[in-house]
């Protein structure tokens, strides 16, 4: 939790009127506060300081962009909508345009490129996306505003739907953070929640979030109905979206009916640390595991919730594999999915 601190020495003083400061934020956001426990004291994690001035923007060295077209490391068949055959680059010797369907693959990312994409390198090295023009029709918004195929778009409309996401993502986080019983969420903040249109794209780039695509590789989206919620935390069937076991990650499908029955327009997803969910040590993260298995409970992409009834076998279960109190476990999974 963050709290000013005011401009001069920080002297005994002054820290007791930051640790004030705290106790106050605690309670107005929490409802109560360890103002009057001796026990209980305030610890600086770290002092933020802001500077305001001019900065000069570094120098990038030019590199050669390239011409013509890449050559492809290797091909094989890559999920774009459907499974297609892709040629596959290293970032580091791209140089010259790439056309989709393709990946691009470096030591930390790996950047797809659809097939109605061209990627290629600019002068200062790094990479550069566009679509090629279709013969579609460009949607109109209500704002007298347009985002068309060849990049133009109204940036007041862009603002304001960017403004919007972000705070209901916000809104969101702050739900889980007050709700859950989890001092690693609740305290320690270690939790990220998302917004995903039904293409699975995340709409916000506020704060990392999972994936959503395990759930829709088992679950049609098709298929999927008002009160569903998802649950997983399977590091190797979630895409890469789960790093470790105590990151539990909840999905619910937002729907929209427009006349036709409901349809699924986006995902909502929350996914955190958590205290314990088994495994060999209490906190399942043993430093001498040689096997993700040691640090607890792995679920594959399943349906906690099927149409609003919470499946209580499967509640059960996962609230008693871990070391900590059973109550706590299952209340912010609530909060997650509240």
């Amino acid at each position: 939790m963050r709290v000013p601190v005011g401009e001069g020495d920080v002297t005994a003083a002054a820290a007791d009127a930051v640790a004030s400061r705290f106790h106050d934020e605690h309670a107005a956001l929490y409802g109560y506060d360890f103002r009057a426990d001796p026990r209980q004291q305030v610890e600086w994690v770290n002092l933020r300081v802001t500077g305001i001035g001019p900065i000069r923007k570094p120098a990038l060295p030019e590199v050669d962009p390239g011409r013509g077209a890449a050559r492809a490391v290797t091909q094989r068949a890559v999920y774009f909508e459907e499974w297609q055959e892709a040629a596959i680059y290293e970032r580091a010797k791209l140089g010259a345009v790439v056309a989709g369907p393709a990946v691009v693959e470096e030591f930390s990312s790996t950047v797809p490129v659809h097939s109605d994409s061209r990627r290629g390198s600019i002068g200062s090295g790094t990479c550069s996306s566009r679509r090629r023009h279709h013969d579609r029709p460009v949607r109109t918004s209500s704002l007298s505003g347009s985002i068309g195929f060849d990049g133009s778009v109204d940036p007041v409309l862009v603002e304001i739907v960017a403004g919007y996401l972000a705070s209901v993502e916000r809104e969101v986080e702050t739900a889980i953070g007050r709700t859950s019983r989890s001092p690693m969420i609740r305290d320690a903040h270690d939790y990220r929640a998302g917004i995903h249109d039904r293409h699975l794209r995340k709409l916000t780039g506020r704060s990392y979030s999972a994936l959503v695509h395990p759930v829709a590789r088992d679950y049609p989206i098709e298929d999927m109905r008002p009160g569903d919620v998802f649950f997983h935390n399977d590091v190797y069937l979630s895409e890469g979206g789960i790093g470790h076991l105590p990151d539990l990650c909840v999905t619910a499908p937002v729907f929209h009916d427009a006349g036709g029955g409901p349809q699924v327009v986006a995902f909502v997803q929350a996914f955190g640390h958590h205290d314990d969910i088994g495994g060999a040590v209490p906190g399942s993260m043993p430093s001498n595991a040689t096997s993700v298995f040691e640090e607890g409970l792995m679920v594959p992409p399943i349906k906690l919730w099927d149409g609003g009834p919470c499946e209580q076998a499967l509640k059960i279960m996962t609230g008693t594999r871990g070391c900590l109190t059973r109550w706590r476990q299952i209340s912010t999974r609530s909060a997650q999915r509240a």
